[in-house]
């Protein structure tokens, strides 16, 4: 599978949720997602919550912001979210960045940022936050 570029279509996966329930991607309907690729240990990673706070907070209604966290480690990646008080949806598998996931994304570094329109297709990509 080739990773997903500026007008291709997601490509679907799942995690576990901070509340323990399990989803898929597929599962947020009518919205934009703003996909991260993140991990608790990630300085630059951290540096981008205050900016993504303000953007949940204005666009919530209309956007979607998804963190899918590196960590192998569901302690880690609970107790990162728990101290960053993160309100959007952050999901974790167990396996990160040794998951199919961020092979199917080809993740190279975090954070990774995907925007996926209503229609799933990906309208922006990159890599780094500064």
């Amino acid at each position: 599978m080739l990773p997903p570029e500026i007008g291709d279509k997601y490509h679907d996966f799942s995690g576990v949720n901070s509340n323990g329930e399990f989803m898929k991607i597929s599962d947020i309907k009518g919205k934009y997602i703003l996909l991260k690729f993140t991990g608790s240990g990630c300085g630059a990673c951290v540096k981008s919550i205050p900016e993504l706070r303000r953007v949940y907070e204005k666009y919530h209604k209309s956007l979607e912001i998804v963190d899918f966290y590196s960590d192998v480690s569901v302690y880690d990646w609970l107790k990162h979210v728990e101290k960053e008080k993160i309100p959007w949806l952050t999901l974790c598998n167990g396996r990160g960045m040794y998951s199919n996931t961020w092979e199917n994304y080809g993740i190279k570094g975090i954070p990774t940022f995907c925007l996926i329109n209503k229609k799933g297709i990906i309208i922006q990509k990159w890599i780094g936050y500064e």
